[in-house]
């Protein structure tokens, strides 16, 4: 498959995936979230062989570093944001690198603490180095 094939793969994927997330099937949204992962991570290697240029791959990157998060591949994504941070993006798109890095050491932070939030309907704060979760507008003080 060439550049263009393996992103509207990867796109095709990840849509049906998240429509199984949004009607609960989440096991099987999880499995579509990795196989598109693995066609944005291939279709961005290949802009970045065939030395396509910035802003593309950055954004190829970028994108498969989404999926990588959503599909619980973190040391993935970190691995791609490396690369792509190494290829100087432009500054927008280096600084939404870096948030999807601090999401990656957010998750991998409450995987070590063996923190679990499966559930949709809530919202997660840091104030002042306490975790407050949002549950149903109620704030609910997590212990980490």
């Amino acid at each position: 498959m060439n550049l263009q094939d393996l992103h509207i793969k990867a796109i095709s994927i990840a849509d049906e995936a998240f429509i199984k997330k949004f009607n609960g099937k989440l096991d099987d949204a999880k499995l579509l979230l990795k196989e598109a992962f693995g066609f944005e991570k291939e279709a961005a290697l290949v802009a970045q062989k065939k030395n396509i240029g910035e802003p593309t791959i950055s954004v190829l990157l970028k994108s498969a570093v989404s999926l990588a998060i959503n599909a619980e591949e973190f040391r993935e994504g970190e691995k791609l944001i490396s690369i792509a941070l190494y290829g100087d993006p432009p500054f927008e798109i280096a600084e939404e690198l870096r948030n999807l890095l601090e999401e990656i050491y957010f998750q991998r932070h409450l995987q070590l603490k063996g923190v679990t939030l499966t559930h949709p309907n809530y919202n997660l704060l840091l104030l002042e180095e306490e975790l407050v979760m949002v549950w149903q507008n109620q704030l609910r003080f997590l212990t980490v």
